[in-house]
């Protein structure tokens, strides 16, 4: 029987596998003109169909796919333009990596999102060593010198400290060594990102990190004083602007990324009711820019995308896209360690651009099921019992 068992699991894990080699490539190779690659979704959909598993769909699922099949038709009815493939992409995402996680059941996607991990802060070093040394490196996404972090194998910096940090946590949740919470700690920090940074305050304050938190607070204190004050290990001149202008609402709207992005949470909140009920008929960046021109505060925005994930839902599915929200804002109920921190970080994250990071989001999403920790091992399966 522990033949079998092992057997059973080892089909799995290979089923499995190409997914994991290929999760941490949402960005590169880039054939798309945008942010959200091909590669991870084409794995997805494949393992979702050939992957050996008891546990064929989950009723989440089945709600997940209806109402994703009603936004998809709300979207090839939007007369706006320029969002079909990104908001298509993050509909399809949804649904096959909700349904991959469920079936993973915590089994074998946290092998996948510690490789990310470990990859992307080899590259992020590589990076900032070079970048440093003054050498040229093959940076694959949006990169400025001086300005900001390095984005590592992600679109831009800021993207990167989020995948960071949500990684971290949801390895955090799951129960693994509290020493991975130091490379997703150290990525963050590479990312330079104000908004990435601000992300580790979750990871810091779990439940877990008290145990270590004498020596893990100074060790990222550390970091950020190394990342603004030292000439030598300086990983971003933004924190150092800020702090020479003095941390105030001001300078930190100073900060063009900051204030796109400020900027796009107030105008999706203040115009939430309005786009709800799909009465703004202008593409985003038009509206924006109006808004914009007018607050005299925020600077106008250069493409239609949104950078809320909550807002994007709003304003191209109206209703839809809030029970959308809902849906995935109360899918914590049932997971482990879904206390008050985890609807603040989630919160946080409807506010913050996150449709490259679907995989990561999805996962972080599903957790770890109470039932599934509990579950006796199914011989027949070779995992958990299934109850999805």
């Amino acid at each position: 029987m522990t033949i079998r068992i092992e057997k059973q699991w080892l089909v799995q894990f290979l089923g499995i596998l190409p997914f994991l080699l290929v999760l941490p490539f949402l960005y590169f190779p880039k054939i798309h003109p945008g942010d959200t690659q091909p590669w991870i979704l084409l794995l997805g959909v494949l393992t979702y169909v050939l992957w050996r598993t008891r546990c064929v769909v989950s009723l989440n699922g089945i709600l997940l796919g209806f109402l994703s099949l009603i936004l998809l038709v709300i979207v090839l009815g939007d007369p706006r333009e320029g969002i079909l493939v990104r908001e298509a992409f993050i509909l399809v995402s949804l649904l096959v990596f909700w349904e991959l996680a469920i079936r993973d059941r915590g089994r074998f996607l946290h092998l996948g999102l510690k490789w990310v991990l470990v990859l992307f802060l080899l590259v992020a070093l590589l990076q900032t060593a070079f970048v440093t040394l003054g050498f040229s490196f093959p940076i694959s996404g949006r990169f400025v010198a001086g300005r900001g972090g390095v984005p590592s194998l992600a679109c831009e910096p800021a993207m990167l400290g989020t995948i960071g940090s949500i990684i971290t946590m949801y390895l955090l949740d799951r129960g693994d060594s509290l020493y991975w919470a130091l490379p997703g700690v150290f990525l963050v920090v590479l990312s330079g990102s104000l908004s990435g940074i601000l992300f580790i305050v979750f990871p810091m304050l779990h439940r877990r990190m008290r145990k270590v938190a004498l020596w893990v607070f100074p060790f990222v204190l550390t970091l950020v004083c190394l990342s603004i004050f030292s000439s030598g290990f300086k990983l971003t001149s933004r924190l150092d602007h800020l702090i020479e202008r003095g941390i105030s609402p001001t300078s930190l709207l100073a900060d063009h990324s900051t204030n796109y992005r400020a900027g796009h949470v107030v105008y999706s909140i203040k115009n939430a009711w309005q786009t709800l009920n799909f009465e703004e008929e202008r593409p985003f960046s038009k509206a924006y820019n109006d808004s914009a021109d007018r607050s005299e505060t925020y600077i106008p925005t250069g493409d239609d995308g949104i950078l809320t994930f909550g807002g994007e839902m709003f304003y191209y599915f109206g209703w839809f896209g809030f029970v959308l929200l809902a849906f995935v804002y109360l899918s914590g109920i049932g997971r482990a360690n879904a206390g008050p921190l985890h609807y603040c970080f989630v919160t946080c994250l409807f506010l913050n651009p996150v449709s490259f990071a679907v995989p990561y989001f999805v996962f972080y999403l599903v957790g770890i099921r109470k039932t599934w920790r509990t579950s006796e091992p199914d011989p027949i399966d070779g995992g958990y019992s299934r109850a999805c």
